[in-house]
């Protein structure tokens, strides 16, 4: 069975030297997520999903408190048969030293404050080096994306090229057949805001979500990409968050079990979002460095009407469906 999220590494990997470095966060405010439309490929975007990113703009932008704008450029396109999503974005390389000391100077809850805690002070897994989207460099005090891949034709820097299937079968609302679209969005934003793994990828590097990721609850950490190891989020190594696909087949940085956002692909006819009860993103993505507020009730806004680093790194992820039985 194939998993949301399956990525690969594509030809075009970019390797860029990059004079980068962290500095001082700026205080609490909130994030603000700028949405483009067809402004890197050029597509034409429907109305029906520029108003679900309206909508799922703003209730992220009340969850997570970091005074930064990101900004995302969403496409509609053909982008294979069985496919939904996909994401291309550039990644910033820091060595694992400065990421722990900028993480945990910015901490500022108790979420972050156990994951914190759980850190050594050399890398526990990958190279010494951590692999970082271009938005969660920026939270934790980088510079926004300098590479000319993300500019688009309105001449903004993208941290990230959303691009959604014009063949596949959406729904927009709380309920309907086929996949429901502000889920799928969801679980390609939370790629470009920070929840990819590195496991199973090439250089040895580790992205921030593998430092949690651990193979059981006695606090033995897992970095294997061997299909059928166990693998599972964890703030501490104990308390088991989500369990982690470890089956070969997909995206490493997705779920499996209940459905949740970054397994929808397993969940048609139904909706997920992040803000439902039990749901574990914001808190991984918190982990990783996002300041939050209290998460708004599913639906709310929908209620409302809205309808050094050296290296950065092209990648390319498709977000597929489940291979039929």
């Amino acid at each position: 069975m194939r998993h949301l999220g399956r990525r690969t590494v594509t030809a075009r990997t970019l390797i860029v030297l990059a004079a980068c470095s962290l500095f001082g966060v700026g205080p609490a405010g909130a994030v603000t997520l700028t949405f483009g439309y067809g402004e890197i490929g050029g597509s034409s975007v429907p109305t029906s999903i520029r108003n679900a990113f309206t909508t799922i703009g703003m209730e992220y932008d009340a969850i997570f408190t970091d005074t930064k704008i990101i900004n995302i450029d969403v496409e509609f396109a053909d982008i294979g048969a069985g496919n939904l999503g996909e994401t291309n974005q550039t990644f910033d390389v820091i060595d694992y030293a400065s990421w722990e000391t900028e993480l945990k100077a910015k901490s500022s809850d108790g979420t972050q404050a156990t994951a914190d805690a759980s850190l050594p002070s050399s890398a526990p897994v990958g190279n010494g080096f951590v692999v970082l989207s271009t938005a969660n460099y920026q939270i934790l005090g980088g510079a926004p994306p300098l590479s000319a891949f993300t500019k688009g034709s309105d001449n903004v820097e993208y941290n990230a090229e959303l691009l959604f299937s014009s063949t596949a079968s959406f729904f927009f609302g709380s309920s309907g057949s086929g996949y429901d679209f502000n889920s799928v969005a969801e679980h390609e934003l939370d790629e470009a805001l920070g929840t990819v793994s590195w496991v199973g990828q090439s250089g040895g590097y580790a992205a921030p979500v593998d430092f949690f990721r651990y193979q059981d609850s006695s606090g033995t950490r897992s970095f294997s990409s061997t299909p059928g190891t166990p693998a599972y989020f964890s703030l501490d190594g104990h308390n088991r968050l989500v369990q982690y696909n470890n089956s070969g087949s997909g995206d490493f940085g997705d779920f499996t079990g209940t459905c949740f956002v970054q397994n929808y692909a397993e969940c048609p006819n139904t909706v997920a979002d992040i803000a439902n009860p039990g749901e574990p993103e914001i808190t991984i993505l918190n982990a990783v460095g996002y300041d939050i507020a209290v998460a708004p009730e599913p639906g709310t806004f929908a209620l409302l009407g809205l309808g050094a680093a050296f290296a950065v790194a092209r990648r390319h992820k498709r977000s597929s469906r489940p291979a039929a039985a």
